[in-house]
């Protein structure tokens, strides 16, 4: 699993690439036009799975464990939901 943007604790696509922990957007690193190919290459790819998850990031994560995403994102548990605004609007209702 890897973001496809910059997040300097985690890995990202950006930083594999370059080698270094960007601070400012990837559209003016002298590499913008290989980060923009491999992006794109991985988009089109049967086995990568483009999804937001960790700080609302394009995250890729690799086919096989797509059954574990599925199923940690449709649990509802109540660490997944709480302060989500469907939470705060039914508590608010009742």
């Amino acid at each position: 699993m890897a973001f496809s943007s910059r997040r300097k604790a985690l890995p990202n696509v950006v930083g594999i690439l370059t080698g270094e922990s960007l601070r400012t957007s990837w559209w003016g690193h002298p590499k913008a036009h290989l980060i923009f190919a491999v992006l794109s290459e991985l988009t089109d790819h049967p086995d990568v799975l483009f999804t937001k998850l960790l700080y609302r990031k394009d995250t890729l994560v690799h086919r096989s464990l797509g059954p574990a995403v599925l199923a940690v994102g449709s649990a509802r548990d109540q660490w997944q939901v709480q302060g989500s605004r469907s939470t705060r609007s039914a508590s608010s209702s009742v």
